[in-house]
């Protein structure tokens, strides 16, 4: 057993589930925390929760803010506090958050993902909301986590850890349904539905170290994804998955597509596929002190961080990748 020894409790209740899932969540968590030292905000909604479930608990103070700056502030203030272990609930957007947050905060503080959004992956999920009841603390081994680290001219953008995307749009709620969300509207403050469509253009070109491994004036790019490769299995040995596959043998912990068509949308037509076929995949490989470099690409392009959207680019901007191994260590479940 791995004590998760003094612990923060964050969760966001703007995550896609919504409130009452995530209350509904937190009377099935709290009794399972019954004896650990449990650190919550003062005067949050969490922190009344956890007031009626009768356990003990500390409350630190933290700027009330809204959306990520809630969470970030209130990591923050828990990592003060000393904590050893952050607990968050919430959609892969909070997740990324706290790990964000305790990755600038050179804390080595783990992250216990409960994931409550519509959609949770990845690797900062300890366990998805649907199957907190079996969570055993009790049961629990820590893992690294390797993320991909994002730059913009030079300037620190954020880190990935499912998925870097360059795209128009992101995942969304609306009316309970996912739809696609004009990225650059909401970094605006403006939530609209938009089509997807190419950022990429005849100017896009794709470096690794310096040397040009894929030119779209060659093959049109319909869409460039870059991901961290924390689970190599589910590659290995398959074929028709590509380079990604050798990615485990060659010790490179990160991949990098550019796909003929923009596949990062919430619905894809049969009719869809068969309009762009063949399908074409190319894909960079890149892992410890590797720099992979996107230049060229058009108006409408930003940069969305494990489906959040960080940073609207212009043409003239260029895209710096590089792997972070063993960025935070994460929960797991032991089988």
């Amino acid at each position: 057993m791995i004590p998760i020894g003094r612990s923060g409790l964050v969760a966001h209740l703007g995550a896609g589930a919504g409130e009452a899932k995530i209350r509904m969540l937190l009377s099935l968590l709290l009794p399972k925390l019954r004896g650990t030292p449990l650190l919550v905000v003062h005067g949050t909604p969490v922190a009344a929760i956890a007031d009626s479930s009768g356990i003990s608990i500390e409350k630190v103070e933290s700027q009330i803010g809204s959306g990520f700056t809630r969470v970030t502030s209130a990591v923050e203030a828990m990592l003060y506090a000393r904590a050893e272990t952050i607990i968050g609930i919430g959609g892969d957007g909070t997740l990324a958050a706290i790990a964000n947050t305790i990755i600038e905060n050179g804390s080595s503080a783990r992250l216990l993902g409960i994931g409550a959004g519509s959609s949770n992956v990845g690797p900062l999920v300890t366990v998805r909301g649907d199957d907190l009841e079996r969570l055993d603390l009790s049961r629990l081994v820590e893992r690294p986590i390797h993320g991909i680290e994002v730059q913009v001219n030079n300037e620190p953008t954020g880190i990935a850890f499912n998925d870097v995307t360059l795209s128009n749009l992101f995942f969304g709620t609306k009316d309970g349904t996912r739809v696609d969300l004009d990225a650059r509207a909401i970094l605006n403050g403006v939530r609209q539905e938009t089509r997807p469509y190419s950022v990429c253009g005849k100017k896009t070109r794709i470096s690794k170290n310096g040397t040009l491994m894929i030119d779209a004036q060659d093959t049109p790019i319909g869409q460039i994804i870059a991901s961290p490769i924390n689970d190599p299995l589910p590659y290995s040995g398959k074929a028709i998955s590509g380079l990604i596959c050798w990615g485990p043998y060659l010790g490179k912990e990160g991949v990098l597509t550019a796909a003929s068509a923009v596949l990062i949308r919430t619905q894809i037509a049969q009719a869809d596929l068969v309009a762009v076929e063949p399908l074409h995949l190319r894909q960079v490989s890149f892992g410890d002190g590797d720099t992979i470099e996107i230049v060229g690409l058009e108006s409408g392009a930003v940069v969305i961080l494990d489906g959040n959207p960080t940073c609207a680019l212009s043409p003239d901007d260029r895209v710096t990748l590089y792997l972070g191994r063993s960025l935070l260590h994460v929960y797991r479940r032991m089988i």
